[in-house]
């Protein structure tokens, strides 16, 4: 039998049941055995060594003193003692004050629509009361003057929320926890300053020896207040404190804190060096293996916890009440040193020193931890970083205390194993060389010599394609030049070619100009002659000099049309340049012109000639075009029609002009119908066929080709002809 005073265990050697270990705790529970149900929340103190519970029962820190039987089926979550020692204890909507005078034998109850949250009495002996919000129901912060019991309550319509947890601070403004918000009450200004919680749901708030301020939460870990904004705190390596009850501070200034997995000690000092320059912060855990009946402790209620005068510290928990005194608390600390000699090699133990020789065909190196510790292994917190690249991060080890590489690259590396140090912001390091050797091709020799040959093969190849192309550029240059002359050569025919075309067009200038003057005006002088003496012969007789006056009449005036159809329409194409300049026109004075010109061979062969404009009077186009156009299909309608009619009608549809020739002439054949429809898709001038089918429609077709316009003939023998021209009005 040895006992260890350092670790205050004892260690039993048995001769069949190998090693005993018994540990001596300095955790004291307590239960009222008489109860079956010891599940416990608010608790408060009630003198120096003794405390309550919301139940009424009074306790010591070893024992059950009384139970004055104060609350045995309410609710535990809200207890508070006012100045006179009168207990105020919450179920559910009822307040009500036992008095010490009448060694709580006698009460008073107060009633509320709400259920109550939670109570408070500050230094002032005023009780506060929070309430639940529960459906729409309002609810304001109510206060009691603990000073006369028997006061109505008083309400602070400017507080309309939900709280269920209070505070004090040093300068009297009272604290409150209220979902989504922790609300600053100034008493004596009478002002409420919210400030957002985000995601901490606050369950209790405590203010240290220092006024600092710090809050619990059900889901957030716990957190510093200050300047108005929270400061979460680093949760622990296995997520403890991710619901923290309650906290309570001890003389070296440590913070106890209960949660749902056991109790917390942390040094202020580390928290606030973390909030400083995100220090690391060691956590030591307690938990059953420390005598504590079960891990969950009790939260969200007030006084969640109570620090007695004589330094006595009670959690309340779902078995029983932990009470234990911190500097009496028998700690076991990670203060040892570790050790790391011992490595597993694909499946094979080995051991080293301080540097590790490994070949490179192995799978997979396991690094093992020698630590000697009695305690709490959650409390051990090892890391391991092995510096392959400069961002590589410390990984914290599981509970084996062992850590594996695999495809470790060759070189010589260092294996950093650290530990963090209990109550305090640094570590204890350790470092492993470890040496893998590099291939031939790998080392930096090789490389270099590899370097060398490559760059020499690259300046010959870079050399080798300067020639290359050297060479294929002096080609190029040669057929550059070679073609550069013959562009020359070519630019000299182009030239002189635009000069003869141009010359060419001059004399097609001259000869339209002779045609006009030299060949028009005697025709149009032959065409008068002819009319007069078409004229004078119907005076005589003779009918044989009446015919041949007639026909000589309407030849010459048949013949000096086609001359200046023909003149005006070569003109077109002489200024080819101006066809696409379109201007507004009168369409009627246009057609009214041409049916003018008609006129008197119309009256001739008893032709009537009708106009309708559906279009408006003014419209874009090219009126020498049109003009031409529309000579040409009237000269054919009155060519084919005798003792008839021809209606001429124009519209505009949808950004398109119609312009359509009806008469009721012989009609077209089939055979000529098709030639022009074909014409029009394929319109090439080496398949012309004038000589069998007349200039007047080709000049038609040639021309709506330039304005991009397009031909419809509808047409029966004996019946008539309708032409329609399609161009665009813009």
């Amino acid at each position: 039998m040895y006992y260890d005073i350092k670790s205050n265990k004892l260690f039993i050697g048995t001769d069949s049941k190998g090693l005993g270990i018994i540990s001596l705790n300095k955790f004291s529970i307590l239960n009222n055995f008489k109860k079956v149900d010891n599940n416990y929340y608010s608790i408060i103190p009630i003198s120096n060594e003794n405390f309550i519970t919301a139940k009424g029962e009074i306790f010591s820190v070893n024992q059950l003193i009384a139970d004055l039987k104060l609350n045995t089926n309410g609710y535990q979550f809200g207890i508070a003692i006012d100045k006179q020692k009168n207990i105020w204890i919450q179920n559910n909507t009822t307040l009500t004050c036992f008095f010490k005078n009448a060694n709580y034998k006698t009460s008073i109850k107060n009633e509320f629509k709400a259920t109550i949250g939670s109570i408070f009495c500050d230094s002032k002996n005023k009780i506060w009361i929070g309430f639940r919000k529960e459906g729409n129901m309002k609810v304001f912060v109510a206060t009691i003057n603990a000073n006369d019991p028997n006061s109505k309550p008083n309400y602070i319509r400017n507080i309309d929320k939900a709280v269920n947890y209070f505070a004090e601070t040093k300068d009297h403004k009272i604290l409150m926890a209220s979902p989504g918000n922790l609300i600053i009450y100034d008493v004596i200004k009478q002002k409420t300053k919210k400030i957002p919680c985000d995601k901490n749901d606050i369950r209790s708030i405590f203010i240290s020896k220092d006024n600092t301020i710090w809050v619990c939460t059900y889901s957030n870990g716990f957190s510093l207040f200050k300047n108005n904004r929270f400061y979460k705190m680093p949760i622990d390596n296995y997520s403890y404190l991710t619901s923290a009850h309650c906290i309570n501070e001890d003389i070296d200034d440590h913070f106890w804190i209960s949660t749902n997995k056991g109790l917390i000690e942390v040094d202020k000092k580390n928290l606030l060096a973390y909030y400083n320059d995100k220090s690391p912060v060691y956590y030591h855990h307690y938990d059953s293996n420390n005598g504590f009946l079960t891990n969950e402790f009790n939260g969200g209620c007030q006084p969640c916890s109570a620090k007695l005068e004589n330094g006595y510290f009670i959690y309340p928990s779902l078995n029983g009440l932990v009470a234990f005194h911190p500097k009496k608390v028998n700690k076991i600390l990670p203060t040892n040193n570790f050790y790391i000699n011992e490595i597993e090699l694909d499946g094979k133990t080995s051991y080293f020193n301080d540097t590790l020789f490994l070949n490179r065909n192995f799978n997979r190196v396991k690094f093992k931890i020698d630590f000697p510790y009695f305690g709490n292994h959650d409390n051990i917190y090892f890391e391991a970083k092995l510096d392959l690249n400069k961002n590589d991060k410390w990984i914290h080890l599981n509970d084996e205390k062992e850590i594996s590489f695999t495809n470790i690259p060759p070189g010589v590396h260092t294996l950093y194993i650290r530990k963090l140090k209990p109550f305090s912001s640094t570590y204890e390091i350790e470092k492993i060389i470890i040496n893998i050797p590099f291939l031939f091709y790998e080392k930096l020799w090789f490389k270099i010599f590899l370097a060398i040959i490559i760059t020499s093969f690259l300046i010959i190849g870079i050399r080798l394609r300067y020639n290359f192309i050297k060479k294929k550029n002096d080609a190029l240059e040669q057929i550059i030049n070679e073609r550069t002359a013959d562009l020359i050569s070519t630019v000299t025919n182009l030239k002189a070619a635009k000069n003869n075309l141009s010359q060419e067009v001059l004399q097609q200038k001259k000869l339209i100009g002779t045609i006009s003057h030299d060949i028009k005006s005697p025709l149009k002088f032959l065409s008068i002659t002819a009319k007069h003496l078409h004229e004078k012969s119907l005076i005589t007789n003779d009918d044989n000099i009446k015919d041949n006056a007639k026909i000589m009449h309407e030849s010459a005036n048949q013949l000096y049309r086609f001359v200046e159809n023909l003149v005006d329409y070569s003109k077109i194409f002489i200024e080819h340049k101006n066809l696409n300049e379109l201007k507004k026109e009168s369409i009627d004075s246009i057609i009214n012109e041409k049916i003018k010109l008609f006129k008197n061979i119309a009256e001739g062969n008893a032709i009537v000639i009708t106009y309708n404009n559906f279009a408006p009077s003014q419209i874009n186009l090219n009126k020498k075009i049109t003009g031409i156009i529309i000579h040409n299909l009237l000269d054919n309608a009155i060519k084919n029609t005798v003792i008839g009619a021809i209606t001429i009608e124009t519209n505009l549809i949808k950004n398109k002009i119609y312009i359509s020739v009806e008469d009721t002439g012989c009609g077209m054949p089939d055979e000529i119908k098709n030639y022009y429809l074909n014409l029009q898709k394929n319109f090439e001038t080496d398949k012309l066929a004038i000589q069998n089918y007349g200039l007047g429609l080709h000049m038609v077709l040639e021309l709506l080709r330039l304005l991009k316009g397009d031909l419809k003939i509808y047409s029966k023998e004996n019946e008539g002809t309708k032409v329609t021209i399609i161009i665009d009005d813009n």
